[in-house]
């Protein structure tokens, strides 16, 4: 290629812009090895859904000459991972911060890096030379496992990860067969991952454009696909479709959709905080798209027809199937929701991404330094916030570690009377859990959660007019489950304490059955939350708003466990007595659900304070007991506080569960007691311990049976125990049990006596 200036390299085309579109952003081509920058004119036509004016004429101005351009680098074309890209775009939310992003051609798998590093390098030379008064700011997105192995290999590159849009990678190997597979399609910068993973295949480079076809072909017996994306349209046309996540194979590959800058970028000022208002917009997208992904659909597809960044001829998403690609939105929604901390999407947790870079450094010379390619705090909920999510997915992964040893899988009982509990039956269920969680995280999903842990999850939704006889009649036919939830609160017509206590304390999973160990769990999350931030409750003056028996007293009562001078606060305590309560506490917990029930103004410099409480509306989200933390050293709120840590809890509680019944099932075991999949008792007799009811119509009658049932006894030396029951004119009953009382269960031999015993009484009659 010839020698050619700065200038000469990259050429500004003017792109005139539709007066009925919005302001949508440019799209940076490649020509060979040199950029050519197309850029739309400077019109000062102001996008839909985007306030033409907020104070007057010259206010608008002033926006329009405080808005800054931003480059970004996709590492695919505006398809369904980047559905809150689109939407931001099309709703002006990139307008409403200030911030025009102009897109990037599609480059080559593995080579973001390279073209943000060298576009960025590139345009910081040009404003030297006049072009521009100032440089731009430039972004690109991969996935974790990719920008470590290209800044390993070039660490001249000089990038690093800022934010992330997916928790989790979503590679997974597909194949049309369960026989192992011996020759794999994968992009070119994942070959070498997957031939570490897969030693006995032969890993191929695939076109990403034509890889199912090459798989249905027969041509390759294996690819690399998307959980999110691709195992769902392959999936359609493929029932069977065997797939595997590479994290079963052994591998950590960290966070998938990492946003990334150059050094420069993240340590200017000016471009740092073009690049926070780019993130803040673009996971509002991502909220609007949680809200309604059918509307993202729509979104995407304007998006995807007026940037064109689609140079190949894929067919792996069929764009004119909306309900596909709402599945799709879905999906990739979820992962989204998982990088949530506080009420911040895109937040990386630092020791997650450090520990997938040891793993993707575990077969070089030497290891990676920590926070390679990381910059840990660039975009982070404030320090003083306490967060929740993450610790609750740690929380999440170890239930499931926990979960996969056990057998049979836990199990969860979920009763529910009416729609007023908090929970999947919830008239705000389906709203609350679109705009704050996972489907898998939720604790209005609590199947979904199960699911994700490998926890079997039973709902049981009886109707608001259901009887107290109703209820007791439903947990009574749960007694087989590792565990029981009775929802709280239940209509004031049912006896709450008969109920509760119904349950048994080996299957009290939530905390709230009589004289049980287990804590309330939101108490417990609570604890946790504490723990996490390291502060101690030994010594220090703990007020507590609110005196509720599943949370406000409990809490209460296990702060003062742990050491803490307590003051409990209520509905009868005096307006000056709770603001001086609050006033001299070092932590506060509110636990009320009455927003702003607290003032800022009352808290003491450096206190913690624990906004349990909320209630929630659809316009406004949740509302907390102290929205405002004032002068607060920690403050945790809500959503991302306490919250999540609950619905990691209940799982936790009915793995122990299920764990504890595992080992007692095996110690019974080597003693000799039957498990309850080997106990057949017979015909007419009830199990642990082995009973029977026997009726008689006189006491001669019910004495002569108990005779020969003592001879029978003692000739095959196993006695059973009597009770003799006189019913006046209505005869007498005998009740007989077996249990080898020696080793506290039901054995063999009591079936047999049991048995004896049958046919004993058939031979009488």
């Amino acid at each position: 290629l010839p020698v050619l200036s700065l200038q000469q390299q990259i050429k500004v085309r003017p792109a005139p812009r539709p007066p009925h579109v919005p302001s949508y952003p440019s799209r940076l081509c490649p020509i060979s090895r040199l950029m050519m920058l197309r850029v739309l004119s400077s019109s000062t036509w102001t996008p839909r859904c985007v306030p033409l004016l907020r104070s007057s004429s010259s206010s608008f101005s002033s926006r329009l000459m405080s808005t800054k351009p931003i480059h970004v680098q996709l590492d695919y074309y505006m398809s369904p991972q980047f559905a809150g890209i689109a939407v931001a775009l099309e709703k002006g939310f990139y307008d409403n911060v200030e911030v025009k992003p102009t897109f990037m051609a599609t480059c080559p798998p593995g080579c973001e890096a390279n073209r943000v590093s060298n576009a960025f390098k590139l345009n910081t030379e040009l404003s030297g030379e006049g072009c521009d008064s100032t440089s731009t700011a430039t972004i690109g997105v991969t996935e974790q496992n990719i920008l470590f192995d290209v800044m390993m290999n070039d660490p001249g590159l000089s990038v690093k990860a800022v934010s992330a849009m997916f928790r989790a990678s979503p590679l997974r190997i597909a194949s049309l067969s369960s026989s192992p597979p011996t020759r794999v399609g994968a992009h070119y910068d994942t070959v070498a991952l997957l031939s570490r993973l897969l030693p006995a295949a032969e890993v191929v480079s695939v076109p990403r454009s034509t890889k199912l076809d090459l798989l249905e072909a027969g041509e390759i017996d294996a690819v690399q696909i998307y959980e999110t994306t691709e195992t769902v349209t392959l999936g359609l046309k493929h029932p069977n479709l065997v797939t595997t996540p590479l994290s079963a194979l052994g591998a950590s590959l960290g966070y998938g959709q990492v946003i990334f800058a150059p050094n420069a970028c993240i340590n200017d000022p000016e471009h740092a905080s073009t690049i926070r208002r780019f993130l803040d917009a673009t996971f509002e997208g991502w909220r609007a798209s949680m809200r309604d992904p059918a509307a993202a659909v729509r979104y995407l597809k304007l998006a995807t027809e007026r940037l064109k960044l689609d140079d190949e001829a894929h067919t792996h998403y069929p764009a004119h199937d909306d309900a596909v690609l709402e599945e799709i939105i879905r999906r990739c929604n979820d992962l989204v929701a998982e990088t949530k901390e506080g009420n911040l999407l895109g937040t990386i947790d630092r020791d997650r991404y450090n520990f997938a870079n040891d793993y993707l450094g575990s077969h070089r010379p030497s290891p990676a330094p920590r926070d390679f390619a990381l910059s840990p705090d660039f975009y982070q909920p404030p320090k003083s916030l306490m967060v929740g999510c993450e610790l609750a997915r740690d929380v999440l992964d170890s239930v499931s570690e926990k979960a996969a040893g056990v057998v049979p899988s836990p199990s969860l009982t979920v009763v529910t009377v009416g729609t007023v509990p908090e929970g999947d039956t919830h008239d705000e269920a389906g709203a609350r859990r679109m705009m704050y969680s996972p489907s898998d995280c939720s604790w209005y999903d609590k199947v979904a959660a199960g699911k994700r842990c490998g926890i079997d999850v039973k709902l049981v939704n009886l109707p608001e007019e259901a009887t107290t006889e109703d209820v007791l009649k439903a947990l009574e036919a749960e007694r087989g489950r590792d565990g029981i939830q009775l929802t709280w609160p239940l209509p004031p017509h049912i006896d709450a304490e008969a109920c509760y206590s119904a349950i048994p304390v080996s299957q009290d999973v939530d905390g709230l059955v009589p004289n049980s160990e287990t804590r309330p769990v939101t108490v417990d999350a609570c604890l946790a939350l504490l723990g996490k931030y390291d502060v101690d409750l030994d010594g220090k003056s703990v007020v507590v708003l609110g005196r509720s028996k599943i949370l406000g007293a409990p809490f209460a009562s296990a702060a003062a466990d742990l050491g803490a001078t307590v003051t409990l606060v209520h509905s009868n305590t005096t307006p000056e007595a709770v603001i001086a309560a609050v006033s001299g506490a070092d932590v506060v917990a509110s636990c009320v659900g009455k927003p702003g029930v607290v003032d800022p103004s009352w808290i003491k410099p450096g206190a913690v304070v624990l906004s349990v409480g909320k209630i929630f509306t659809e316009e406004e989200g949740f509302l907390t007991d102290v929205p405002d933390p004032g002068a607060a050293g920690l403050y945790s709120s809500a959503p991302g506080g306490v919250g999540p840590l609950a619905i990691a809890t209940l799982l936790r509680n009915v793995a122990d569960k299920a764990a504890l019944r595992a080992s007692q099932v095996e110690d019974d075991r080597s003693k000799g007691i039957l498990a309850d999949d080997e106990l057949e008792a017979p015909a007419n007799w009830k199990s642990r311990p082995l009973t029977r009811e026997f009726h008689f119509n006189d006491y001669p009658s019910a004495m002569a049976f108990v005779n020969k049932v003592v001879d029978k006894a003692e000739e095959i030396d196993h006695h059973p125990n009597f009770a003799i029951e006189h019913f006046c004119t209505e005869g007498v009953g005998v009740t007989l049990k077996y249990q080898s009382y020696d080793v506290g269960g039901v054995t063999s031999r009591d079936v047999e006596a049991a048995q004896a015993i049958n046919d004993l009484w058939e031979g009488m009659r």
